[in-house]
């Protein structure tokens, strides 16, 4: 038995998983300028809103994210309400500012980057696209955190 855990050992394969990498779509191309986006390197542009029940789902992952993000990356979320009260009653108070809250009622840096669905996000790194994940996601898990941080250090494809 101890041979067989030296070996798992050897060949990389422990008890302490990091789980599949996360499924996304590599991009290239400009991203969309965002408005008092955060300064770093690389921006996680979530379309989101608050009757969205996938949406609903991934929020706390992606506000523990938000508050505590890998280097060098920020977050903005665009929701689709039409006023900010409709955001503050969802929130039972003011949205956590780590999520760069803004609303995008028209769908108007949705259209620019062909949003059909909810949630979308997009990984902007130094102003290029890099890449599109749809549907909900664990935005604080391992796997995910990994990702985006890897993403946001290899940056855009050159």
């Amino acid at each position: 038995m101890k041979r067989l855990a030296w070996l798992a050992l050897a060949l990389g394969i422990s008890g302490c998983e990091r789980g599949p990498t996360p499924g996304y779509l590599r991009l290239s191309g400009a991203a969309p300028a965002i408005e008092a986006a955060p300064a770093t390197r690389g921006t996680l542009i979530v379309f989101w809103a608050t009757w969205c029940a996938p949406c609903v789902t991934e929020t706390p992952g992606l506000v523990a994210l938000a508050e505590d993000p890998p280097e060098d990356l920020g977050v903005v979320v665009l929701a689709r309400e039409q006023t900010q009260s409709e955001l503050t009653k969802f929130f039972g108070g003011q949205p956590p500012a780590a999520l760069n809250l803004r609303l995008d009622p028209d769908d108007g840096v949705g259209s620019k980057l062909g949003v059909e669905m909810l949630p979308v996000c997009f990984l902007a790194v130094e102003g290029q696209l890099v890449a599109k994940f749809t549907g909900a996601r664990d935005w604080n898990s391992k796997p995910m955190r990994a990702l985006l941080e890897r993403l946001v250090r290899a940056g855009p494809a050159r």
